[in-house]
């Protein structure tokens, strides 16, 4: 029976390099729903007009032709505006929700992969944790946090506390986790981790299943049972 892994952690915690080495095990599929939600604005798309429409051109890499919305533009209006950040959301996560739906659906019930990670920047905040059957999140301490995104995105440390201010408090979401991965040492020991938890996923997805056969097996004999 298929395991649904909920995956996310904070900015520049290190959420991607947990989820490529998660998708190196043949046995799991990743549902990444921040390259979804980068495919649905690109120009074309339903996403990308109403984008256009409320915040104009200027955010465009070329704003004199349809070119695709720049990212740092666009994440320089909303990231330190609730309110802006909200429109972005509205316009955007029904469309992600859609194509995640739907590649649940096709990998639950039609294709049975064993174990599906549904990387989720925002998983807890949306509540997309509920639909989950366990939560893993990726962690470090603060300090290392900053000086990481600063490296990453070339920022000043106002702009790097602004983003991470920006965002649910990292502890808030441990709360919520079954599994905690600690990303503050070497790719070696990230890696070590994660290969446990496969094992014990598999484990787990086993169990299900034996124990789906088992229910499927108690209904059906009470269906012979009332036919017959």
């Amino acid at each position: 029976m298929p395991l649904i892994i909920g995956l996310t952690g904070s900015i520049a915690t290190g959420k991607s390099t947990v989820s490529q080495i998660f998708s190196q095990n043949k046995n799991v599929v990743i549902i990444d729903l921040d390259e979804i939600s980068k495919q649905i604005v690109l120009p074309g798309q339903p996403a990308y007009n109403t984008i256009i429409k409320t915040w104009g051109n200027n955010i465009l890499v070329n704003p004199k032709e349809n070119s695709e919305i720049d990212r740092k533009k666009l994440g320089a209006i909303v990231f330190n505006n609730e309110n802006e950040r909200k429109k972005l959301n509205q316009i955007t996560h029904p469309r992600v929700f859609m194509r995640m739906f739907k590649l649940l659906f096709l990998h639950y019930f039609i294709w049975r992969t064993s174990i599906i990670i549904l990387d989720a920047p925002l998983l807890i905040e949306t509540s997309l944790d509920k639909f989950c059957n366990k939560v893993v999140i990726v962690s470090i301490n603060e300090e290392l946090q900053l000086q990481r995104l600063m490296k990453r995105d070339n920022s000043t440390i106002e702009d790097a506390k602004s983003r991470m201010n920006a965002q649910m408090p990292l502890s808030k979401k441990i709360s919520k986790a079954n599994y905690i991965i600690d990303n503050s040492s070497t790719i070696e020991h990230t890696t070590k981790q994660v290969l446990k938890l496969i094992e014990k996923f598999l484990s787990i997805s086993r169990l299900y299943s034996i124990f789906q056969l088992i229910i499927y097996f108690f209904i059906l004999s009470i269906i012979l049972y009332l036919i017959l």
